[in-house]
């Protein structure tokens, strides 16, 4: 089944499945040209898109945003996380909550969960147990690139 298969290129997909058997798949995409995007597809257990074809933007703001990590939450809302250079400098963490009709939950592109000096990458996310919302991790270089840490947050 075709998630998406719109011009130039679409990488790194994510998906998780809900209690219903919906299957939301996650990618960067580069359809407009410049920089990736991330979006968001939710397919039936047949495989049909039920959203709009190719996908609806999470985050499609300037900059880049890439490596996109997906859970559902235990009211079946999708979290979407990212590492984002929308600033040009270095990587930030931001994430979106998409409900079950595809609209987003949270600031308009995602909200930022770290932006300290240096980059926020190597992201991972969890909703086990948690309600409405996930924690979210990651690699972080705050104190320099010989000093990567790793840091968490719950976001709700």
């Amino acid at each position: 089944v075709a998630v998406c298969a719109m011009v130039l290129a679409q990488v790194n997909p994510k998906a998780q499945i809900n209690s219903a058997g919906d299957i939301y798949v996650t990618w960067q995409d580069k359809r407009i040209g410049v920089d990736y995007d991330i979006y968001v597809q939710k397919l039936n257990l047949a495989g049909a898109a039920q959203w709009p074809a190719n996908g609806i933007a999470v985050c499609n703001i300037a900059g880049t945003q890439s490596n996109p990590k997906i859970v559902i939450d235990g009211v079946g809302n999708s979290i979407i996380t990212w590492q984002d250079k929308r600033t040009g400098l270095n990587y930030d963490v931001y994430a979106q909550q998409v409900n079950s009709a595809g609209a987003m939950q949270w600031t308009a592109n995602g909200v930022l969960i770290s932006n300290a000096a240096g980059n926020q990458t190597g992201i991972d996310i969890t909703a086990q147990n948690i309600s409405n919302g996930a924690i979210i991790t990651w690699k972080d270089g705050r104190l320099g690139t010989s000093n990567i840490d790793i840091y968490a947050q719950n976001h709700e």
